[in-house]
């Protein structure tokens, strides 16, 4: 039997042991027996409204973005069988953004007859109205009786808010130089870093609020606090008098191009 004090002794390494093991085991247990949950481990945990989704997660859930809304969608004959288009959308999920999203604009005829088809892909801001706009196309010397837009299988939507570069429309003249309607304006740069391959949109709408012309241009480059004069013009007279004119940059955020 062992005396009093071996007992102590051995009482002591036996808690000493259990001390260790503690030590020893805790971090063993949280790296291969209970892992942290993560937005990759394929269970519903933390504060996710779906496996691996919303919450905190990046990735979106199915059905918890909204489908953006087309709200018109207009045509202009520039010449004989070619038409410029343009689609003015809406995304209303705050919070949620898509870099690329494609498309494609179809073109008939009075007959329902195919005339031509356009491909692009456009970037969507969270919560923002922006138009899609394609030109020159090629509708095979035929006119246009109606086009349709659509975008093409599921947006590749991600969260997050990033403002926009602030970049306004100054000075802006709507007038007509030998009957044609021409637009002059200023896009200036508010930020102090330089921005380049700015497209910039003209929309020109009715009395009646529907839009009866379009037309953009491409700035190159703005410097930091610089400002750079922007034209538009048209070949023919509006179909109406212009009650408004808009003028939009289409910007992504300095964050999402790195």
């Amino acid at each position: 039997m062992l005396s009093w004090s071996n007992q102590k002794k051995f009482l002591y390494l036996l808690l000493a042991l259990f001390v260790l093991g503690l030590v020893a085991g805790i971090p063993v247990y949280f790296k291969f027996v209970k892992k942290a949950p993560t937005c990759f481990d394929g269970k519903l945990n933390q504060d996710e409204k779906g496996i691996d989704c919303g919450g905190v997660c990046v990735q979106i859930c199915n059905g918890e973005a909204i489908k953006p809304i087309v709200l018109f969608e207009r045509y202009f004959k520039v010449a004989p069988g070619v038409h410029n288009a343009v689609v003015l959308v809406e995304n209303n999920n705050i919070g949620l953004y898509a870099l690329r999203v494609p498309y494609v604009m179809r073109f008939y005829d009075k007959d329902s007859a195919l005339l031509a088809e356009t491909y692009g892909e456009t970037f969507m801001s969270n919560s923002k109205l922006f138009p899609v706009i394609e030109y020159s196309i090629n509708t095979q010397a035929r006119d246009v009786a109606r086009m349709t837009f659509e975008f093409l299988g599921e947006i590749d939507w991600k969260r997050g808010v990033y403002p926009d570069p602030k970049v306004e429309i100054q000075n802006k003249i709507l007038r007509e130089d030998k009957g044609k309607p021409r637009i002059q304006a200023e896009i200036v740069n508010n930020e102090v870093y330089k921005i380049s391959n700015i497209p910039v949109v003209a929309l020109v709408y009715g009395n009646g609020g529907n839009l009866i012309a379009s037309s953009h241009t491409l700035v190159d480059e703005i410097s930091g606090k610089g400002r750079v004069p922007i034209v538009f013009t048209w070949n023919e007279g509006f179909s109406e008098v212009p009650a408004k004119t808009e003028i939009i940059p289409r910007l992504i955020p300095r964050e999402l191009t790195r």
